[in-house]
């Protein structure tokens, strides 16, 4: 293929494709590498070598512009738009599980509103979370002489010296403003087994006793008038 300036632009199959695609993707196409062509009269012309192969060459065209301009184009543009899509998704699911839950303490918001100092003011007295950050800032620059035992506690946790950090020291599920429930406590089976076996003992006296009054009753009305003593 020549360039309008007739330089040779590729003398390969290989090279004239390569050449194709990097002129025609910066450019309008393949038609910026094609010389001005004309209109053959039939189909038969449209295949000669005198007219440029003008079937072909507008075939070659149509599946360039096709497959790189809208195919290809599309692809890219899908793949970008669902990346972004995706990055706005987890963007949302964040904002809103900070509305709805504590960042340091994972406490659901409705439950701070409900048995709380409420949830605004929870996350903004009770359980900043800068606060914690300015906390750790100020332990790690303070000497080890003058660190208090909690604060050396948490430093230990947080920069241990050997293995990885905890952060058991944060608190989880809990506030001062809500006070901890006192669970019932769990009576174990030999318990359960001794209050039934007293349960028992109390029901066979009582049946027992309900056996002498009715013996009782039964001797009694079985007496004739004669038989009982006179008053």
């Amino acid at each position: 293929h020549h360039a309008p300036n007739d330089e040779s632009i590729c003398v390969n199959m290989f090279q004239c494709t390569l050449a194709y695609i990097f002129i025609a993707l910066r450019g309008d196409g393949v038609k910026d590498l094609m010389e001005d062509l004309q209109i053959p009269l039939n189909l038969v012309d449209s295949l000669l070598p005198d007219q440029g192969f003008f079937l072909p060459l507008m075939l070659w065209d149509f599946a360039y512009n096709w497959l790189f301009i809208y195919v290809l184009l599309a692809i890219i543009t899908g793949i970008v738009i669902d990346a972004f899509g995706g990055l706005r998704d987890e963007k949302e699911a964040a904002d809103s599980d900070l509305k709805t839950f504590c960042f340091v303490c994972n406490l659901e918001k409705f439950k701070v509103d409900s048995e709380g100092i409420g949830f605004e003011k929870h996350i903004k007295v009770e359980h900043n979370p800068k606060w914690f950050l300015f906390f750790l800032i100020y332990i790690s620059r303070k000497s080890e002489g003058s660190l208090t035992g909690q604060e050396r506690y948490v430093k230990a946790k947080v920069w241990p010296p050997t293995g990885n950090s905890s952060y058991s020291w944060i608190p989880r599920e809990c506030c001062d403003s809500i006070a901890p429930r006192q669970e019932a406590p769990v009576e174990s089976i030999a318990q359960v087994e001794s209050r039934l076996e007293i349960v028992e003992g109390k029901i066979d006296s009582v049946a027992s006793s309900l056996a002498r009054i009715e013996e009782i009753l039964s001797k009694v009305s079985s007496e004739t008038p004669a038989d009982r003593p006179a008053a």
